[in-house]
């Protein structure tokens, strides 16, 4: 999946909100997952997938149609929805899904790749 950003979590959690509090974290996972899978799709044919997007989560969230507008941080239901889905997150990372980690790499290098002495002009005066 693509590096997931606050505004990712946001139309997550406006995507579950419409969904009864049990069947939340079952529908998250399953958003993750398309998510990832169409991050391999577009990175494989250079193209968003039919269904799912181009592999953010938002994109993702989204598919269905327009979503709800968020509600303030003092609905507590809303404050569930997004504790869902930091929750799923975090354990979708740890059960080994590393594809945002390893293509950030790859975009920026890592430090062993990078020079050892990067000159600036403050570092010439």
């Amino acid at each position: 999946m693509r590096a997931v950003l606050v505004g990712d979590v946001w139309a997550a959690a406006r995507a579950l909100r419409a969904l009864p509090g049990p069947a939340r974290a079952r529908a998250c996972r399953l958003l993750l997952q398309e998510a990832d899978a169409a991050h391999r799709y577009h990175r494989r044919f250079g193209r968003a997938h039919p269904r799912w997007g181009t592999g953010s989560l938002m994109a993702r969230a989204g598919q269905a149609g327009p979503l709800p507008p968020a509600p303030p941080l003092s609905d507590p239901d809303w404050c569930d929805c997004l504790a869902v889905v930091l929750s799923e997150l975090a354990a979708f990372r740890r059960a080994g899904q590393p594809e945002a980690q390893s293509t950030q790499r790859a975009a920026a290098g890592s430090r062993r790749s990078r020079p050892a002495g990067i000159a600036s002009p403050q570092s010439s005066q």
